[in-house]
């Protein structure tokens, strides 16, 4: 009987050893997992925040092109910059709300122009962004010049522009800086965002994603959408054609779609 008693001693240590290392096994699962999920959580290229709105950005782009290639079907051109007020820089996408102007309303005789809103699903916002970004692609969005005569900064304010899913603050004039307070002539902050109706002197939101630029659209090979990336910066420059979608790689992680 001792013996025997002293075999079930001996199994019920070794039973307990067994379980304590199977739960210390399972604690020790359930943090590298924790640990997963934290990184992938936690900002980088990689996580699954970023891959999200990349592929929200993929999403809200295909839209767009969608939009503007109906809008070429009605219309059979762009209104192309300079020759135009309707287009007053690669942020204003304000002739696919509003028609550019009182003769381009749909005709049904001929079966062409304006029968918008091509975009849908709600205003999208005012923003402001420097006049050195070309149509082109060429300069930066947050660099503006100075009037020579009036010392009036040039920046496009309140141009009708549709943000992407990166949201950042808004940036200092001439310098990639975070702009942390707006005067009520809003001249000191670009890349900053109002409502639609919302004048000058109206704060902007505190943080919101950057605009999409539209560049080249009166060239077929090189007429494309363009999202400042995961970086919120523009890193972009004229293209020879537009061959590749969705670039993204290296210091360069704008997003690219080619209309055409």
């Amino acid at each position: 009987m001792k013996a025997i008693a002293k075999q079930r001693n001996i199994y019920s240590c070794h039973h307990q050893g067994f379980t304590l290392l199977e739960m210390m096994l399972v604690v020790g699962i359930m943090a590298i997992l924790g640990g997963i999920l934290i990184a992938s959580y936690g900002g980088g290229q990689s996580s699954i925040r970023s891959q999200t709105q990349i592929k929200a950005a993929h999403t809200e782009m295909e839209a767009i092109r969608q939009s503007l290639l109906q809008y070429k079907r009605d219309n059979i051109a762009f209104p192309l910059s300079p020759t135009t007020a309707a287009h007053e820089s690669p942020a204003d996408f304000n002739f696919l709300f509003s028609p550019p102007d009182s003769t381009s309303s749909w005709n049904i005789e001929y079966q062409i122009g304006w029968r918008g809103p091509y975009i849908t699903g709600g205003d999208s916002g005012q923003v402001d962004i420097g006049d050195d970004l070309g149509f082109n692609g060429s300069g930066d969005p947050t660099n503006q010049t100075l009037d020579a005569v009036t010392g009036i900064t040039n920046a496009k304010r309140l141009q009708r522009g549709i943000p992407d899913p990166f949201t950042y603050t808004a940036v200092n004039n001439n310098t990639f800086t975070v702009c942390s307070s707006e005067s009520t002539s809003n001249n000191q902050c670009l890349l900053d965002w109002r409502f639609v109706g919302e004048d000058n002197s109206m704060l902007p939101h505190e943080k919101f994603g950057r605009p999409y630029l539209l560049f080249d659209l009166g060239d077929t090979d090189k007429a494309r959408i363009v999202s400042m990336g995961r970086n919120g910066r523009y890193d972009g420059e004229p293209i020879a054609n537009c061959a590749t979608n969705f670039i993204s790689s290296g210091s360069n992680d704008d997003l690219i779609l080619c209309l055409y």
